[in-house]
């Protein structure tokens, strides 16, 4: 099984403490720091949240293990696992390793460079025109050179391009990291999800199971009063066809439960052997949880982290970009020794140095610098407009996640009352069959109505389980009420 090493300071879901943020949340630069490119340009795009859910809602103190509201132990088991085992997962932590290191490298031009060098040199020159006394051959000379230098460059960031460059790359890693969490925080809402599909596909098939049982006395019991005389073959051939129906049923909700095991052993980096054993449905939701109020959800969801990250990201490649409109100033020095002996390498008598200034001013380049200044400050204004749109639909999935669930809740009420109702008309319609006071087509119906109930109530309980768990990842996590242990 893979395992992989939690990431730097935050290896699993965390939720942020939340920060005070004005109920008229302005999404311009100004929010993030003006910058200095065509800052008039900016849109102004103004989101104004309520001060609470208007589908309701309470105020509460942020949790991060929010799917242990649920009471199973098994699924906290399996939420561990999936996040040390999961591939996808694995990929994205070496993914934000790399964006750390990008970040790093980044950084590095403001720091000198330091270079050791060493060189050794052997050469022979022919004097043409200077031939030896005596010998027909030309006057030649070998010479040998060793050097050894420390060379130290660097370039003065008097305009602050290579600091913007820096401030950039560590707010990009900054959004890798919260990219991650958006990914752990999802795995963890698909893991929570298909435990308790598999949970309803397991009752499911018990209710395939029932029901072939009920058809199985049904058909026998038919069949006998055929036999005795007090029935005609209809109902015998009615009987027996229902019976095959729900056995071809069965066979389907099997298949269903099967694929069901794949998918979370997929989920926990296990191979697909359909073994997981199932847990089961809690029979009721925990109560709807506080849920702050709305603004408090532009920290705490981490995709509205790395949009905002993204942003000032953006601002700093602007602030990048201009910088490159000026000079670059650079400084070069280097110091060591140079000799026709190895020996004298250390020698400080044979010592040399070399200092250097450069200065470079872009004059014309085609208009290629100024092109990228637009350029950079046409992406800065596309993540604001960018991030106010995922605000507002973030916004949007807290309110449909609290209207879902509440309109389930009154749904799953009324099923359970039909259920119950349709029970007792199925055991009714039994006895009364036995009686000869219905036919068999009445009979079929009331057992085949009562079982749809069932399969119904169970339908309604996963999907209200599925809106909490949509409320959780809306929410960027969960809350409890200060007095809550």
């Amino acid at each position: 099984m893979l395992q992989h090493d939690p990431l730097p300071s935050r290896a699993q879901v965390q939720v942020m403490k939340s920060h005070t943020i004005p109920l008229s949340v302005v999404i311009p630069c100004a929010l993030f720091g003006c910058t200095s490119a065509s800052t008039s340009d900016m849109p102004q795009v103004a989101i104004e949240p309520p001060a609470q859910w208007l589908t309701g809602g309470r105020a509460g103190e942020p949790i991060i293990e929010w799917w242990k509201s649920f009471g199973d132990p098994d699924l906290d088991k399996l939420v561990a696992t999936s996040l040390s085992s999961n591939l996808d997962l694995a990929a994205l932590t070496h993914r934000l390793a790399q964006a750390e290191a990008s970040a790093r490298i980044a950084g590095a031009d403001l720091l000198p460079q330091v270079n050791l060098s060493g060189n050794a040199t052997r050469q022979r020159q022919i004097f043409v025109g200077l031939p030896i006394p005596g010998s027909p051959n030309p006057l030649s000379w070998t010479t040998n050179s060793f050097g050894v230098s420390l060379d130290v460059s660097w370039e003065v960031d008097l305009w602050g391009r290579l600091r913007a460059q820096k401030s950039a790359a560590e707010r990009s890693f900054r959004a890798a990291r919260a990219d991650y969490e958006g990914a752990a925080l999802s795995l963890i809402g698909q893991t929570c999800k298909s435990w308790f599909a598999l949970a309803a596909a397991k009752a499911q098939l018990d209710v395939s199971e029932a029901t072939v049982a009920n058809q199985t006395s049904t058909a026998s019991m038919v069949e006998q009063r055929y036999r005795r005389g007090l029935r005609d073959s209809l109902d015998d051939k009615l009987a027996k066809s229902v019976l095959s129906g729900a056995q071809g049923e069965r066979e389907a909700r099997r298949e269903i439960y099967e694929a069901a095991k794949r998918q979370i052993e997929l989920l926990l980096g296990r191979y697909p052997s359909a073994q997981q054993q199932p847990g089961s449905l809690p029979r009721e939701v925990p109560p709807e949880p506080p849920t702050g109020v709305p603004a408090e959800i532009l920290d705490r969801r981490p995709d509205l982290r790395a949009a905002r990250l993204r942003i000032e990201a953006a601002r700093f490649r602007t602030d990048q970009a201009e910088a490159s409109l000026y000079p670059q100033i650079s400084l070069i020095a280097s110091a060591g020794t140079l000799s026709d002996q190895v020996g004298d390498l250390l020698d400080g008598d044979f010592g040399v140095w070399t200092i250097l200034g450069n200065i470079v001013q872009p004059i014309f380049s085609g208009g290629r610098l100024r092109a990228n200044v637009d350029l950079r400050a046409s992406q800065q204004r596309e993540a604001i407009i960018e991030f106010a749109n995922l605000v507002l639909l973030a916004f949007a999935d807290v309110e449909s996640a609290l209207s879902r669930e509440r309109h389930l809740r009154a749904q799953l009420d009324a099923e359970r009352r039909s259920l119950a109702d349709l029970e007792d008309a199925r055991r009714l319609a039994e006895e009364r069959y036995q009686t000869g006071a219905i036919d068999i087509l009445t009979l079929l119906q009331s057992e085949r109505s009562a079982f749809q109930a069932r399969r119904r109530v169970i339908d309604v309980e996963l999907l209200v389980i599925n809106a909490r768990i949509d409320l959780h990842l809306a929410l960027g996590g969960g809350f409890r009420l200060p007095d809550e242990n």
